[in-house]
């Protein structure tokens, strides 16, 4: 699992890497600076759980997010990068990094109605997925994407400890996570000055 995670991580960040150094002479070569901000609803990591993400795009290529919501434990919060494959095109696909939530553990008592244990973990998560444009005008758009969490020690730890101790998870943590939201676009085209 380990080598799985390096070998994903590794990718994004070159991804991130060839990409920006391929745009970097037409991003100077231009007039115009590109910046689009997005806003919207949705479900998954980048969300907080459930919850709302906003994304500003400085670059075609390139959109900084953060996002913050309830993920049925805690609130969620979490704070990334995305970068589009593709920009300008009507489905982009897209290459993801954030920091934040990415686990939860809940374990409750039925017998008193109470809480045991209630807590969210952080830590990096990367992911592939593609932004689809929507609505009339085309400003709005729909996201998905897949995510591997990089859990962190602590989780491993919580979760390791209560399974030997006899409590019962409904599930076993997911090597991944999935993340659909709608977001509309409040921000197009702004000309430098």
């Amino acid at each position: 699992m380990k080598n799985k995670s390096t070998l994903v991580l590794f990718i994004c960040v070159s991804l991130f890497h060839m990409h920006g150094a391929a745009q970097q002479r037409e991003i100077d070569l231009q007039p115009d600076a590109y910046e689009q901000a997005y806003i919207g609803l949705g479900i998954g990591l980048d969300h907080g759980g459930i919850g709302v993400r906003a994304e500003f795009l400085p670059a075609k290529w390139l959109g900084i997010f953060a996002g913050a919501g309830y993920n049925l434990v805690d609130p969620g919060m979490n704070a990334g990068a995305s970068l589009k494959i593709l920009p300008g095109k009507k489905v982009t696909p897209t290459a993801v990094i954030m920091y934040g939530y990415n686990a939860a553990i809940k374990i409750r008592n039925h017998m008193s109605g109470t809480d045991i244990h209630r807590e969210s973990y952080s830590g990096f998560s990367a992911g592939a997925g593609v932004d689809a444009l929507a609505g009339r005008s085309g400003n709005n758009k729909i996201s998905f994407v897949v995510f591997l969490p990089f859990r962190n020690s602590v989780f491993h730890r919580d979760y390791d400890d209560f399974k030997e101790a006899g409590f019962e998870f409904k599930s076993r943590p997911t090597p991944f996570a999935l993340s659909i939201g709608y977001s509309f676009g409040i921000a197009g085209k702004l000309r430098r000055h």
